[in-house]
């Protein structure tokens, strides 16, 4: 029998190929890793030290890639996101916060050594500018009201990759593209000629015959597929809500109405302009427009 096809845009997948140790395998990571964010992964350790081999519901039930640095100074937390959710987004920004936030208690100083990051690897591309390939952004501190140049989130837009891999020879733009992968015969196309992937893809396949490891990744795709579909159910009743004065008119407002309370409700929350402009993927004028409901009720 063919093994299950498993994809690397799968917390649970980083997590159990990194606890397997094979120095091919890391090589990888850390290529992709360091081509990010100029990050060494061999600079950090996973923190879950109770992630176990023998035991994949503890690797499928902790579903955030936390490492420290060896020197304890500094985070790194890596979000494998397969799809777009803006959901996501708003969780994946208050949790590079709350871990940054790990360093200090209430209002103490920060320290200059501390350093921080979130490596957001993305299965979509940027809603704003398709053609973005890697964006880079800075932490706000809501409590300090400043932003911090040492806490760092990066974006990386996996489809820009699958592109730029068939005009060029780039061995990066071929490592990122096996994230895009959806079968192993596209995986064997990359990993051709090349050590580190065609482990990888050895792997993979190894996982997909594992009956054990299978079931929980089933599990985990269906909870992914039953999340998308809510958020399809939050979108539509909003669509019908404006389908009373017009479908076009319906669609327009009802996904607006929807970013729009999210603006809200982050700009209450003490985020940034560009920290929301980022999260929605809106424009400056168009978020000014959506605050501007709190500036009425203040006058008010």
């Amino acid at each position: 029998m063919e093994p299950r096809f498993i994809s690397l845009t799968k917390d649970s997948v980083f997590k159990t190929l990194y606890l397997k140790k094979n120095k091919d395998v890391f090589k990888f990571y850390e290529r992709v890793i360091e081509y990010i964010s100029k990050l060494k992964l061999s600079d950090y350790e996973l923190t879950m030290n109770e992630l176990s081999l023998e035991n994949y519901e503890s690797i499928f039930n902790k579903l955030d890639i936390l490492l420290i640095s060896k020197d304890k100074k500094r985070k790194l937390n890596i979000e494998m996101n397969s799809q777009y959710s803006l959901a996501s987004i708003n969780k994946n920004n208050t949790y590079v916060m709350k871990i940054a936030g790990d360093f200090y208690a209430g209002k103490k100083p920060y320290k200059e050594e501390i350093n921080c990051a979130q490596i957001n690897i993305n299965a979509y591309t940027n809603k704003t500018n398709p053609g973005i390939d890697i964006s880079h952004s800075y932490f706000y501190d809501p409590i300090n009201k400043i932003v911090r140049m040492n806490v760092d989130v990066y974006d990386v837009y996996l489809p820009v990759y699958k592109e730029l891999c068939y005009n060029n020879q780039e061995d990066i733009y071929k490592d990122l593209a096996m994230f895009m992968c959806k079968s192993y015969e596209e995986m064997e196309t990359l990993a051709k000629d090349n050590k580190e992937r065609t482990k990888v893809m050895e792997e993979l396949k190894k996982l997909g015959s594992d009956k054990n490891f299978v079931g929980y990744y089933d599990i985990e795709e269906y909870e992914e597929a039953l999340k998308e579909e809510k958020e399809e159910i939050g979108r539509a009743e909003g669509i019908a809500i404006g389908l009373k004065k017009g479908i076009a008119q319906g669609i327009e407002q009802g996904i607006e109405q929807k970013e729009k309370e999210a603006a809200i409700n982050l700009h209450l929350n003490g985020a940034s302009d560009e920290l929301i402009m980022k999260s929605l993927n809106i424009t400056k004028e168009k978020l000014e427009e959506y605050l501007n409901v709190l500036n009425t009720t203040e006058e008010a």
